[in-house]
């Protein structure tokens, strides 16, 4: 556990101020995301890093880089002012997601290549306080479709008047074959990627029952680059807001191609695996949206379609419970990071939250960049961090391609570690690697032995499905290696 910093700033009203604050904590922040943070806590009162003995009842922004235990989270969200902001700068961490669940997440930042590999977290007691954005609405392109000769159809005239009221830009698109609870999930990013290509402004999309006074709406949009709301079977469609962004485009392409790929998949499941994927890649600043007034299905799913949602993103139990913490994870990496080249595929490093915060970061920061400078010629790196050895073990039965490194919590993977890893690329099944001496025994005979504790085990994707390799990764990874000889003796 890190010491309480004694000279952290008051008020941090820069971002000069805030990223001292950042750096003397050792947390990892790149410039997008520290751009975004200052635009969430300028302006605001005191601003403090969260230790057991601070008095945070006055503080306005809080950071919290260590997980609480669950009688101390719940005394930390007593102890938050109303008002106040809660940021926590590697939420990738599934040991955050108990805090997380007594708080209201406003947003989430994702990680990028290859300044850090964490994504942000923030929120509150309570949801995000609606400002009036009429003018940021008034600057983006409202897109919608209606079947033509339908009630939705029959209201988009009066719709469009309203709009040209208040001077918002729109398409109102009409097609037989669309249907709100996606009959073809395609249409929604289809039309979108049109009107980018048509226009300059960012882009709202709404479904047709969600026409609502868009003049009385109030949206947490500033500076995101999507909006939208959450719900418990995915990201609902009603109400999707894409800034103008390369990072809002991105995701707007990846959805388009995975509704074309899924096409029997509902558009908010697939719209809820584009933002896992990009999220993972691109320092995407995400505002969850709260449900409005008039917006009545937001709350209760995309209608016909849910039970499906629900079989697809619900029977993964690990991923269920990292989207309700605003956050990707197992079965998923929450960071990916190409290489210069192909290779030999894909390399996924998995390890645990069963260490300190920090000494889990420190793992992830160490394999990034020491896969930035000799990536041992692995196509990319995946990095999944999994609650507990338990789910760490499904998590590598998911994953059928590429290799797999399973690494203890809190190793520090040297610059060439990786390509290390590649001289073990041609074995047969997995190698216990990055052996950590701690104990000397004797044998009856007198001979003399060094136990050693392997913190890593590396083979292909495949190879990890026996029963004892899985046995393996639940308990300690221990060889005893002859000290004359260097060979592995035993494993257990």
């Amino acid at each position: 556990m890190l010491p309480p910093s004694p000279a952290e700033p008051s008020a941090p009203a820069t971002r000069d101020e805030l990223k001292a604050l950042f750096t003397r904590r050792g947390l990892k922040v790149s410039d997008a995301q520290l751009c975004h943070l200052t635009r969430v806590v300028s302006s605001r009162g005191p601003i403090a890093t969260w230790t057991r003995e601070r008095d945070i009842s006055r503080l306005t922004t809080v950071i919290v880089d260590e997980p609480p235990s669950p009688p101390r989270a719940d005394a930390l969200r007593r102890a938050l002012a109303p008002d106040a902001t809660v940021i926590i700068p590697f939420s990738e961490n599934p040991a955050f997601d108990y805090l997380k669940s007594k708080l209201r997440c406003h947003g989430v930042i994702g990680a990028s290549a290859p300044d850090t590999p964490h994504q942000v977290w923030w929120g509150g007691r309570s949801i995000a306080k609606p400002i009036n954005c009429l003018g940021a609405i008034r600057r983006s392109h409202v897109v919608t479709c209606v079947r033509p000769n339908t009630p939705q159809d029959a209201s988009a005239a009066l719709f469009a008047k309203g709009l040209d009221i208040v001077s918002i830009s729109y398409s109102i698109e009409r097609d037989e074959a669309f249907v709100h609870c996606d009959d073809k999930p395609e249409i929604r990013s289809q039309l979108l990627l049109r009107a980018w290509d048509q226009c300059d402004k960012p882009l709202i999309w709404l479904d047709p029952v969600s026409t609502a006074d868009l003049a009385s709406i109030s949206l947490n949009i500033d500076g995101a680059d999507f909006a939208a709301v959450s719900t418990t079977s995915g990201l609902s469609t009603s109400l999707i807001y894409f800034g103008r962004s390369q990072a809002a485009h991105d995701l707007l392409k990846s959805w388009n191609c995975l509704c074309h790929e899924f096409a029997s998949l509902p558009a908010s499941y697939l719209l809820d695996a584009a933002w896992a994927l990009i999220s993972s890649q691109r320092p995407l600043v995400t505002q969850w949206l709260p449900p409005h007034h008039g917006l009545t299905h937001v709350q209760h799913g995309t209608g016909k379609h849910a039970p499906a949602v629900e079989h697809y993103m619900l029977t993964v139990p690990s991923q269920t419970q990292a989207r309700r913490a605003s956050r990707t994870g197992a079965p998923e990496p929450h960071y990916v990071m190409s290489s210069r080249f192909d290779g030999r595929g894909p390399l996924m490093l998995i390890t645990t939250a069963e260490a300190s915060a920090h000494d889990v970061a420190h793992t992830v920061e160490s394999a990034v960049a020491a896969f930035a400078d000799r990536d041992g010629g692995f196509s990319s790196l995946g990095i999944m961090i999994c609650q507990n050895e338990c789910e760490a073990s499904d998590a590598i039965r998911l994953t059928n391609e590429g290799w797999i490194l399973y690494a203890l919590p809190g190793l520090i993977l040297d610059r060439d570690a990786f390509s290390k890893v590649s001289a073990h690329a041609q074995t047969d099944k997995p190698v216990f690697i990055f052996p950590e001496s701690y104990e000397q025994r004797k044998t009856p005979t007198g001979i003399s032995l060094q136990a050693t504790r392997a913190k890593g085990i590396f083979g292909r994707a495949q190879t990890f499905k026996t029963a004892s390799i899985q046995t393996a990764t639940r308990s300690f990874i221990v060889a005893e290696i002859h000290p004359q000889k260097g060979d592995f003796l035993d494993s257990r």
